[in-house]
């Protein structure tokens, strides 16, 4: 047992520094909130806030799984709660988000997704972001959150 804790220690000890040290090159969440209707079902609203670290963002790009989708309520503030100008598109599962401006490293947003549907009985679904950066014409993965409705 002890050669058991002793591995997963090492793994972890060995995962959590590669993972902080890719965090500190490539804009990441850092943190969420959901927001349930009163009857306690899938969940209508998710708040999270987003780092820029590394590289200027131009774009973000939220893909739901089947069964969910994103409207086009998406208000974004910088730190200061300024909104920032944004053109939001969702087609199907894929939500792009397109800053009138790029978002300058080291900007910390506030970014509130105001209309969640959920077609079908989930308990856990997956929101994967990607975004564009400064001079890389492809989406690049970020970070996947996991979300929680109680249907």
């Amino acid at each position: 047992m002890k050669i058991l804790a002793t591995i997963i220690t090492l793994t972890l000890a060995t995962i959590s520094p590669a993972y902080a040290d890719y965090n500190s090159k490539v804009p990441h969440p850092e943190g969420g909130q959901q927001t349930f209707p009163n009857g306690g079902f899938s969940p209508t609203r998710y708040s999270f806030s987003f780092h820029v670290t590394g590289r200027t963002l131009t774009e973000l790009s939220l893909t739901t799984p089947e069964g969910i989708r994103l409207g086009e309520d998406i208000v974004i503030a910088d730190e200061t709660g300024k909104p920032v100008l944004t053109k939001i598109a969702v087609q199907g599962l894929n939500t792009t988000i397109l800053f009138s401006e790029p978002i300058k490293v080291e900007s910390k947003l506030r970014i509130n997704i105001n209309t969640i549907k959920a077609i079908n009985n989930f308990s856990i679904w997956e929101l994967v972001i990607s975004g564009k950066l400064d001079d890389i014409k492809e989406y690049i993965p970020l970070q996947t959150l996991r979300m929680f409705s109680s249907r």
